[in-house]
């Protein structure tokens, strides 16, 4: 398991050019308990910089509820659970939008903001899962990085 880069959002040459940003995909495989977390790989955002992450990239339906969690390190050794992906954005928590159910039969997508949530090295996705699943199937994440209008990630 391991966060692969892909070709989406990519404009012309390297992500060193203005209107760029990073497209990282993964999956996860369930496990077969109930109340199990399985995790995504580490991955790293500069200091300061906003990311998307979208849960459940082919709207899997589990038999039972799926929540997301954003894991956070100082060191990407050891990671603590940070707050739900849907209280990552100001309006979503303050609000309780569309982003605030489960991701079972669902994608949901979340935006983490760092002036709200707070800015980390490195970051995991924890997906807790309320019933037992089958341990063959699995959830797809995918995550963008930066500001396309902004262009805001130099990577």
């Amino acid at each position: 398991m391991a966060w692969t880069k892909v070709s989406e959002g990519k404009v012309t040459g390297t992500l060193n050019e203005q209107n760029n940003y990073a497209v990282l995909t993964e999956t996860v495989t369930l496990g077969g308990t109930a109340d199990s977390i399985r995790y995504s790989s580490a991955f790293a955002v500069p200091k300061g910089v906003g990311f998307t992450v979208i849960s459940n990239t082919s709207a899997t339906d589990t038999s039972d509820s799926i929540s997301d969690w954003l894991y956070v390190s100082w060191d990407n050794s050891t990671f603590v659970q940070h707050r739900k992906l849907r209280d990552c954005n100001y309006a979503d928590d303050a609000n309780l939008g569309t982003s605030a159910v489960d991701c079972d039969a669902a994608r949901k997508v979340r935006y983490v903001d760092p002036a709200y949530a707070g800015s980390f090295p490195y970051y995991k996705i924890g997906l807790i899962q309320g019933g037992i699943e089958s341990t063959g199937m699995t959830i797809g994440l995918a995550i963008t990085l930066g500001d396309q209008d902004k262009g805001s990630y130099k990577g």
